[in-house]
């Protein structure tokens, strides 16, 4: 398979998040940074590079004593969910509703009582589901404002959500630290009961290597679940194709080996709209493009990324890809797939 990828944008913003809005016509990025202290959501016109709005949600810091970290927005696009994690008030961090047009504050959740480490939306928009450091997981509904479960399963942070397209299951990662397992659990989101777990493994040098997860994604029919991580600080990497019901291994596209010099842990995760291939943001500023019915690499684009890929996004469309790193200096890019 042949994959053309031609840049066609440059947006001058290093953010931790890109999101193309559903039409296609507009890139949102999310600059999360704590040095220099900013925190901006701002709107960019895709056929122009416009800045169509901004909107600085700072003063969290400021008033509140938190810091805002994870982000997403509901599926039409109308509310922006940031979580956030320790600042002056201690270990706890709310969730904030904020107006994705007006930029106030809509709703608030309370959080959690150990630092957030990922945030995730259902498909019909009436879920937010946060995950915890302390492995701890909660759904609460967004037009109550009311929490509705807490999942436990988990004994380290839980650094990855994703449900399905379908909004019946709910995948969720965490790290290991060398804890006991499970990394990934495959949750029922009818009963939020259970229905698989696993570990995450590669092969090291002929052993079973357990690895931190550290991204997420059902493909675009929910059969297959992409899995991504690895660590930055000891040149870790997996990822891995997963069946999506049962979590059995279809195919490993990538593992350590003795010659891996650089970070190349997975920052993200994503499948195109006919799930045919996947793409991947690295630590150590690479995209990589996979087959996936052949489990190759297709192409690696490296050209003024940054030192890492913070963030990726794909059109709705599979025409466009976007790419985001948020060191000083660095640029959001978006590139034309054919």
């Amino acid at each position: 398979m042949n994959v053309k990828m031609e840049k066609i944008r440059e947006l001058p913003v290093g953010a931790k998040n890109v999101f193309f809005d559903p039409r296609g016509n507009v890139l949102a990025t999310w600059r999360c940074s704590m040095w220099p202290s900013e925190y901006v959501l701002q709107f960019w016109e895709i056929a122009s590079g416009t800045l169509l709005k901004s909107i600085d949600l700072k003063y969290f810091v400021m008033q509140k004593g938190y810091v805002p970290v994870e982000a997403c927005f509901t599926p039409d696009w109308k509310i922006f969910v940031v979580g956030c994690r320790e600042g002056a008030r201690g270990p706890e961090g709310p969730i904030h509703l904020i107006g994705a047009q007006t930029g106030t504050e809509m709703g608030r959740l309370p959080g959690h009582s150990s630092n957030l480490e990922s945030i995730t939306v259902s498909p019909d928009g009436n879920l937010v589901v946060s995950g915890s450091w302390n492995g701890e997981i909660k759904v609460w509904n967004l037009r109550s404002l009311q929490e509705v479960t807490t999942l436990k399963n988990h004994h380290f942070n839980v650094q990855a959500l994703a449900f399905n397209p379908a909004g019946t299951n709910l995948a969720s990662g965490s790290g290991t630290q060398l804890r006991a397992p499970p990394d990934i659990v495959l949750w029922d989101a009818g009963t939020w009961n259970k229905n698989r777990e696993t570990k995450f493994e590669v092969d090291w040098l002929g052993a079973r290597q357990r690895n931190d997860v550290t991204s997420l994604q059902f493909s675009p029919d929910g059969e297959m679940l992409a899995v991504g991580g690895g660590s930055q600080a000891s040149y870790d990497v997996g990822l891995s194709i997963l069946d999506g019901v049962t979590l059995d291994v279809l195919k490993t596209l990538m593992r350590k080996t003795p010659d891996v010099q650089t970070y190349a842990c997975v920052i993200g995760v994503q499948f195109n709209p006919e799930g045919t291939l996947l793409f991947s943001g690295h630590g150590d500023g690479t995209i990589r493009i996979w087959d996936v019915n052949s489990g190759e690499k297709i192409e690696d684009v490296q050209e003024k990324i940054g030192k890492c890929v913070w963030g990726i996004a794909l059109s709705p469309d599979g025409s466009m890809f976007a790419t985001t790193s948020q060191s000083p200096g660095d640029l959001t890019q978006i590139w034309s797939l054919s």
